[in-house]
């Protein structure tokens, strides 16, 4: 064998314990993202299976009473609520889950924050589950009650002060293919916790989503966006969809038309 100093056949140099780990290292932070959108896809799919199941409750509540459940009801102030214009209570989410076995579970996205899970705890008001999505208890899903605006062109056509929403007849939805039903809460899908977790215009429901964002004067205010920077709705005929967050509520024909029961834009609403 020849001296290492005359030994001119290649040699494969092995890496010692330090590069070993810093090559594992890499490899690791290369492999992160792709794990993640891995897990993140799973997570968007029991989301989508959640809402179609949320979907079929609907509809077997709407056959049955011949209107869709009732969204919410309005608390004036003076009853507790901690803002002066009053609270909003849910009721949609309460009066379809015998029609969901009482499985609360189907209310809850995995990819939204533990803190969103549907619990028996009391709201701050004292409402007792299943009508405690109330105040400052945030949930994953809302209703679309109100379409574009915060007039009553959703699945709801009247909305009285400390009484239920009067709600639309299946008949009544123009295009049940082309109008959202159910679908990722809109705001508060991080960790921060803007008015202690206090939405003015109530958890579990979809109020003015073509109002003007706060943020950006040219757009309107953000759909959920837990799923890649997008969300899952669920339509009155069963079938899901995911889009962006800014598709949902983009100014345009094609996206406003979709959130009312006449399947008509009405872009003189935009931005109120």
């Amino acid at each position: 064998m020849l001296p290492p100093e005359l030994d001119s056949s290649p040699h494969i140099s092995q890496p010692g314990p330090a590069g070993t780990k810093v090559s594992r290292r890499a490899e690791t932070r290369c492999l992160l993202p792709a794990l993640n959108r891995v897990k993140e896809k799973g997570r968007r799919t029991v989301c989508q299976n959640n809402l179609r199941q949320l979907g079929l409750a609907l509809n077997l509540y709407a056959d049955e009473h011949n209107q869709y459940p009732t969204c919410f009801r309005w608390l004036p102030a003076g009853r507790g609520a901690a803002d002066p214009k009053g609270s909003a209570v849910s009721l949609w989410n309460a009066l379809i889950l015998p029609y969901l076995a009482n499985n609360s579970e189907v209310f809850n996205c995995p990819s939204f924050p533990p803190f969103f899970r549907w619990t028996t705890d009391p709201s701050a008001l004292g409402y007792l589950y299943p009508t405690n999505i109330e105040g400052n208890r945030p949930f994953c899903y809302a209703i679309n009650a109100n379409g574009v605006s915060i007039a009553n062109w959703g699945l709801v056509k009247a909305t009285p002060l400390n009484a239920d929403t009067v709600t639309r007849q299946p008949s009544e939805i123009r295009t049940p293919s082309d109008m959202i039903a159910i679908g990722d809460e809109m705001i508060g899908t991080t960790n921060s916790a803007p008015c202690n977790w206090v939405k003015l215009t109530g958890w579990g429901v979809f109020h003015g989503v073509y109002v003007q964002s706060a943020l950006d004067s040219s757009g309107p205010v953000r759909i959920g966006m837990v799923h890649s920077q997008g969300a899952n709705m669920v339509f009155p005929d069963g079938h899901v969809e995911w889009k962006r967050w800014w598709k949902w509520v983009e100014f345009s024909d094609a996206a406003a038309r979709r959130w009312n029961y006449d399947n008509e834009p009405h872009p003189e609403m935009w931005g109120k």
